[in-house]
């Protein structure tokens, strides 16, 4: 999949949107924070009710993908993020 600049930037604004939601919003954190290996993409991104959906729709199509893919790696690597454990 080709990700524009402006898709980039928009994924970016929400992803910084998300982050700072984080951290003003105690009930978000509480619930996210309760999140654990188990849990499904599904589940976890109910908890921000339908906001941030550019990140929504990249993290979705990463959570589809075969870990460990070049396809995977190629999305990290145009949006300058390192893929880590969560």
């Amino acid at each position: 999949m080709h990700w524009s600049p402006q898709k980039i930037e928009c994924i970016e604004r929400d992803f910084e949107g998300l982050r700072g939601a984080y951290d003003r919003e105690p009930s978000l954190k509480q619930v996210l924070d309760q999140c654990s290996s188990i849990t499904t993409f599904d589940q976890g991104w109910s908890y921000v009710q339908e906001r941030f959906e550019h990140l929504n729709k990249f993290c979705g199509g990463l959570a589809t993908a075969f870990p460990g893919t070049s396809s995977v790696e190629i999305d990290f690597s145009i949006v300058n993020w390192e893929k880590n454990d969560c």
